[in-house]
């Protein structure tokens, strides 16, 4: 699957693919990480990605699917959620100098759900400092506190927005993501 092609499926159509055989997990994990490192230079979407295990998570997802091991309902379909969510092992700084240290424990109940139904997570995306408290004042700056500038239409979801009118994947969780994601198109 090149990147391109891997842009315009959706969530839906990759699930499907994969559970047919027609696509692997490894080789739209592949697809993912190509276009991701092509876009997020750009548009700074991404804080926290890591290709070697975006592939390896993949090639186990692959291997379950050949034991006959049961699919969950989203086996393989790529997913990136932002830095204010706690996914163990990776930074969980809420976006704040104070809390730059601050590695994540475990996975939040909807990072583990995700997992759980068979997700491949991609990484974590950009977020204003401090979260939602300080929305306004970076809208105004259109400056992330640790990552730099990034593409900022404004509004809640701000942050998700540029990975999403890039279509860097099929899904992402941060605020109003549904509801921009079904006003651009992308949820059919």
């Amino acid at each position: 699957m090149n990147p391109d092609d891997y842009a315009g499926t959706t969530a839906t159509e990759l699930r499907d693919l994969i559970a047919s055989g027609s696509l692997t997990c490894l080789e739209v994990a592949e697809a993912a990480c190509d276009r991701i490192g092509r876009l997020n230079p750009d548009i700074n979407a991404y804080v926290c990605f890591d290709r070697e295990t975006v592939l390896k998570d993949a090639a186990e997802l692959d291997r379950r699917q050949a034991s006959g091991a049961p699919l969950g309902p989203l086996h393989g379909v790529p997913f990136a959620v932002k830095c204010l969510t706690e996914v163990a092992g990776l930074p969980h700084t809420h976006a704040l100098v104070p809390f730059a240290d601050n590695v994540g424990e475990k996975d939040a109940t909807v990072v583990a759900r995700l997992r759980a139904a068979g997700g491949l997570f991609t990484g974590l995306t950009n977020a204003p400092e401090c979260g939602y408290l300080k929305l306004l004042i970076c809208i105004i700056k259109n400056t992330g506190i640790f990552t730099g500038p990034i593409l900022n239409p404004g509004g809640p979801g701000a942050r998700s927005s540029p990975s999403f009118d890039r279509r860097p994947g099929p899904g992402g969780l941060g605020s109003m993501v549904l509801r921009r994601s079904a006003q651009r198109g992308y949820i059919r």
